[in-house]
């Protein structure tokens, strides 16, 4: 008999680690096949048998909004302008005002857009005074205090078509009554 070496011992000792990693590995992967299996079947045979409504959901809120992030409130609107639209511009002084349309309007005559304000506009401030220099004195129809901010609404000073003449006036005091649900987008 020969004496063996020890690189020929060396080699032995690699090759069954190397085999045991393997039976490990192998062992872990069948077990987790194992446990997604059994997993499946336990929640099939729960359910058999059994006739349960589904889970009731809580009633969604179908009201519709129109939120103006650029100046940081939120509108809700009711059935007759629940299609409403907006642009926002920047004045000189800095300040932001957003003018108002419906889809519809605008769908009777392009000329009725959000840009032609045909529903008002509504400007926001962080001062008390308007640009001419009034004080401003919410009363939750034209002027709204909102945190910190000032919110004054102008009507439309002209009919944007003809087309819409007949409609116009209730949509337009659909709209003010919407604006007194005027709050912070948060």
């Amino acid at each position: 008999m020969q004496k063996l070496g020890s690189k020929d011992m060396g080699f032995g000792v690699v090759g069954v680690a190397i085999a045991v990693a393997v039976v490990l590995l192998v062992g872990v992967v069948g077990a987790r096949i194992f446990a997604a299996v059994t997993d499946k079947k336990d929640t099939s045979t729960q359910n058999v048998g059994q006739h349960t409504s589904p889970p009731k959901s809580a009633p969604k809120d179908s009201t519709a909004y129109l939120d103006i992030k650029e100046l940081d409130i939120k509108i809700k609107l009711n059935d007759q302008v629940k299609d409403a639209t907006y642009v926002v511009q920047t004045l000189d002084d800095g300040s932001l005002v957003a003018r108002f349309s419906t889809q519809s309007l605008a769908a009777a005559d392009s000329a009725c857009d959000a840009g032609s304000g045909q529903l008002g506009a509504l400007q926001r401030s962080s001062t008390d005074t308007d640009r001419l220099g009034n004080t401003l004195i919410p009363d939750g129809q034209t002027i709204f205090k909102i945190g910190s901010e000032y919110y004054t609404y102008t009507a439309s000073q002209a009919l944007c078509s003809e087309k819409v003449r007949s409609s116009i006036n209730d949509v337009v005091m659909a709209f003010r009554n919407s604006l007194k649900t005027l709050q912070l987008d948060k």
